[in-house]
């Protein structure tokens, strides 16, 4: 009898202890996967904003220059007789210049001075600017520049590809990775296409045409940001403002992109890939303002954080 009870108590501890380390083991593979999966997560960030860098250097740091075009002749060069001053060194007192006629712009260029347009010489053309289409880019040695459009106002921007800019750039500070800021959302057209009035940085007004909304909960409270399709991209892009901005964000708000998961299809908006707006980088970049309705009553302590100057 005793030895029965001894075999069945023997029987019970060793279920006992099997449980416990299926139990155990669960959690451990629970912990592991979880740990996989936010390590995945990462790598797709690290690549995300190492790609953010590069898209920096190339573009926005490089912005050594922007020039409102006046009606009729706009001379340039590096010489302080001329209507634009290119501000670099090594570059000739007389370029050439910028003929704006009725919202036609059109370049002429110097004799003796190497101009470049698709690797070909140019003396003499027309400009397209960068609304709707490609804009013409010319090209003297480590500059280049275009005209861009705002409104009513036409402008020559510059760009540089030895700015100094480039060089002292040490990088963008950015909240710890969390994916609880990772949220599902839910589009929502507008029943027709609805025109943001804002202003930009630079003070001048802007006009956004947003085809919906996006609509997110945190914390079982329900917000939503107007948007505006990336062209053919399937993808929407906003800026807004939250409780951060001006203390430990930009000031002038955030750009967010928003996108369809892979793996469910679903729209999600994750402000893990909150960014600066170029103007924090260079004053020579204009960006809208976020209106009212994109002004967020929370703080969204993820993405990037302000621009320092101890970062410069």
């Amino acid at each position: 009898m005793k030895n029965s009870i001894r075999q069945i108590f023997k029987f019970l501890h060793i279920l006992l202890v099997s449980i416990i380390l299926i139990v155990l083991g669960s959690c451990y593979n629970d912990d592991e996967k979880k740990t996989d999966k936010f390590l995945a997560y990462k790598t797709t960030i690290d690549s995300w904003q190492e790609s953010r860098v590069i898209s920096l250097k190339k573009n926005w740091l490089s912005l050594a220059g922007l020039f409102k075009l006046k009606e009729g002749e706009n001379s340039f060069g590096a010489s302080n007789s001329n209507d634009i001053i290119f501000p670099c060194r090594n570059i000739p007192d007389h370029i050439g210049s910028f003929f704006l006629n009725n919202g036609v712009v059109r370049i002429k260029i110097n004799p003796d001075v190497e101009v470049l347009y698709n690797n070909e010489k140019v003396q003499e053309m027309d400009m397209i600017y960068d609304q709707g289409s490609e804009p013409t880019i010319l090209q003297l040695g480590s500059l280049s520049w275009y005209i861009i459009k705002r409104l009513e106002n036409i402008y020559v921007r510059l760009k540089d590809s030895h700015n100094p800019l480039i060089e002292e750039f040490k990088g963008i500070s950015t909240y710890p990775l969390d994916t609880t800021w990772r949220i599902n959302c839910q589009f929502e057209p507008h029943l027709t296409t609805k025109i943001i009035e804002t202003t930009t940085t630079a003070g001048d007004p802007s006009r956004i045409s947003s085809s919906g909304a996006v609509g997110f909960s945190i914390n079982g409270q329900y917000y939503r940001l107007d948007v505006w399709s990336l062209r053919d991209s399937g993808r929407f892009q906003t800026i807004f403002a939250d409780e951060t901005s001006g203390i430990d964000t930009y000031g002038a708000g955030r750009f967010i992109i928003i996108e369809r998961s892979q793996i469910d299809g679903r729209y999600v908006i994750d402000f893990n890939k909150a960014y600066n707006p170029p103007c924090a980088f260079t004053e020579f970049a204009t960006c809208p303002i976020p209106p009212p309705q994109n002004r967020l009553p929370i703080k969204i302590t993820a993405g990037e954080k302000k621009y320092h100057e101890e970062t410069h």
